[in-house]
């Protein structure tokens, strides 16, 4: 009878388990009008290797799966799902085991909001262009759609809301948000970056956008920003806080982005699918019909 017991058991682990597997990536998938929107809005896939698309082609296909993008009073469209995608794969690109395990919904209002869940130019109370959720609102992450496809038309600003929002995630990897992404460094390192931290927040002259000085969590989410968007700057006028994000993130975007230019997709650029054609005669067809 036990063993009855034991084999039922077993049984009903591997139904669940069979129901809740996920299909295999195949990264052939991956839509090639993607491949256009993400060459043309955004910049870190653009530079990319052709191996290093596709690297970041499946993370993209993973991140969707493992997440849900709701629109609230909007429609979320492909170039959407890519942003808020991209916004989380690029702190996190040379970290290919990187998981956000808290995460579970990213919700995408069209403008600014409050915390009443209300948007638009005359809400009133506290006006927000992106949250992560806390208490009964763990799992969950809120965006301006303005101004996640704003941090992408602008790649000198220093601002990017989407990746200052997945950022704090990072941070919250640890169990909590206080500008120590324990998740990321060494426990050795830990008091070196709070007293590098304390020093940066004490300058008066800084270029560091002010609201990185309201407390350690934003400094590290509004550094990182500055970090990823203009990191030449950033190593030219902050070498040392720019050598301990190198650290934290295992990435050196100084070097990635040296001698590289924005690609211009022409008609008679090679297509993006990989094929040997032309782009006006493959995926590009319909945008050059006459």
């Amino acid at each position: 009878m036990e063993y009855i017991i034991v084999i039922a058991i077993l049984l009903l682990i591997f139904v669940i388990w069979s129901l809740n597997k996920k299909p295999k990536i195949n990264i052939k998938d991956f839509p090639a009008d993607w491949r256009i929107l993400l060459r043309k809005n955004v910049q870190f896939y653009d530079f990319l290797s052709p191996t290093g698309k596709e690297k970041f082609e499946y993370r993209v296909l993973d991140f969707l799966r493992r997440y849900r993008i709701t629109g609230i009073k909007t429609k979320i469209t492909d170039l959407d799902k890519l942003l808020v995608a991209s916004s989380g794969i690029i702190p996190t690109f040379n970290l290919p085991k990187w998981r956000y395990s808290g995460l579970d919904e990213i919700i995408v209002f069209p403008s600014q909001f409050n915390l009443k869940w209300q948007t638009g130019k005359n809400i009133k109370g506290p006006k927000m262009l992106g949250m992560v959720g806390d208490g009964i609102y763990d799992g969950k992450m809120w965006l301006s759609k303005k101004s996640l496809h704003r941090g992408f038309q602008n790649n000198e600003d220093k601002h990017n809301v989407g990746i200052h929002e997945f950022i704090h995630l990072i941070d919250k990897e640890d169990g909590s948000i206080d500008g120590v992404p324990q998740a990321l460094i060494d426990h050795s390192y830990t008091i070196p970056w709070m007293r590098l931290v304390k020093t940066k927040m004490a300058r008066k002259d800084s270029d560091i956008r002010k609201y990185g000085m309201v407390n350690e969590m934003e400094f590290f989410t509004v550094v990182s920003e500055y970090f990823f968007e203009n990191p030449a700057a950033l190593k030219k006028n902050h070498p040392d806080l720019y050598k301990a994000l190198k650290k934290i993130f295992r990435a050196d975007p100084v070097e990635f982005m040296r001698g590289k230019k924005r690609s211009i997709l022409g008609p008679n650029e090679p297509c993006v699918c990989g094929s040997d054609q032309k782009f006006k005669y493959c995926c590009g067809e319909e945008h050059y019909k006459k």
